[in-house]
């Protein structure tokens, strides 16, 4: 009898993370969005802190997270990259990208990206962009 429900237990394995777009946390700090655009405060460099949630029935291992940013005009993108090492299922994680170099007045452009972990099925939610302009 508990083999069958072993066996049922793995039948229903679901796997998955999620980028938390409305748990973003920006230093220096949001001011306010102006179309399309999140307008930060003037600094020296940018910092930028979101969740990771293991939307899976499954703890996992070693979750990439990986961090893109654009700026207008410059041909190479800045990228940061770490993982979670482990994240239990329906559990958030903070993840922080530090020193992005600033670029007042610029358009910009941020991506997080998280996972994929294995057979994960829907991608769509791993990946959060965001436009920002920094204050002159």
């Amino acid at each position: 009898m508990i083999a069958d429900f072993k066996s049922v237990v793995n039948l229903t394995e679901r796997r998955g993370v999620a980028t938390i777009a409305p748990s973003v946390i920006f230093s220096p700090q949001i001011l306010n969005e102006q179309d399309n655009y999140l307008i930060i405060k003037k600094g020296s460099q940018i910092n930028v802190t979101i969740n990771i949630e293991n939307q899976g029935n499954v703890s996992e291992n070693n979750v990439p997270v990986k961090a893109t940013y654009t700026i207008q005009g410059v041909a190479k993108a800045e990228v940061k990259e770490t993982a979670i090492e482990l994240i239990n299922p329906s559990e958030q994680k903070s993840v922080t990208f530090s020193g992005f170099s600033a670029h007042p007045g610029k358009k910009c452009e941020l991506k997080i990206e998280a996972g994929p972990v294995e057979n994960e099925v829907l991608m769509s939610n791993n990946v959060v962009v965001f436009k920002i302009m920094m204050e002159k």
